[in-house]
């Protein structure tokens, strides 16, 4: 069952998929995932995009380090929701039921910036390509934007999508962590290693 690892939520378990809808990151990999994230790209009063959010764990594990906002968007949103509740984090989250690219737009059209946008496609299904390389995610990110995308060990990690810049990439087990920033973005240390 997926849980959160730290902060204020710490140790609280969430409910799970039921099926072979969602797959949830492992308590492990979201442990190494986060160590990064929390040396390089601080959480606190950030603003989060959880694409894909099946559970929300990674979403939900922003709010529980002190992150300002969170904004879930899935195809079914219905355990999202049910874990946002569950968390007590009504007040800071907010859920979209619709498809990834309908949702990019409405996010686009309302002016929403995010520091941090976590893509956790289906894997090898060719959405990861499709995601990093739309303009709407480019229109979405703040100056200060990291994009992380979950991918199989058998995607291949796209090195110079349009207008991002891919800056770390990490494998745990059968996952690719991808990281990526604006091309001008110049203000954070990026000497992780490939």
């Amino acid at each position: 069952m997926p849980r959160i690892i730290a902060g204020s939520r710490k140790s609280l378990i969430l409910e799970g998929p039921k099926g072979q809808n969602v797959r949830p990151t492992y308590d492990r990999t979201k442990e190494n995932l986060f160590n990064i994230i929390s040396a390089r790209y601080p959480i606190e009063e950030s603003y989060v995009l959880d694409v894909f959010s099946g559970t929300g764990s990674i979403g939900l594990e922003c709010l529980s380090r002190g992150a300002k906002q969170a904004v879930f968007i899935d195809k079914d949103i219905s355990l999202t929701k049910r874990n946002i509740v569950k968390c007590g984090f009504s007040d800071s989250a907010r859920t979209i039921q619709s498809d990834w690219q309908s949702a990019l737009r409405i996010l686009k059209k309302e002016n929403k910036k995010f520091t941090h946008i976590f893509l956790d496609p289906p894997y090898n299904t060719g959405l990861y390509e499709r995601i990093i390389e739309n303009s709407d995610l480019y229109d979405i990110m703040g100056n200060n934007s990291v994009v992380i995308a979950e991918l199989s060990e058998k995607d291949i990690v796209l090195e110079n999508p349009a207008k991002l810049v891919l800056t770390d990439k990490r494998r745990y087990g059968i996952c690719v962590f991808a990281f990526y920033i604006k091309g001008n973005y110049e203000d954070l240390d990026m000497s992780g290693k490939f």
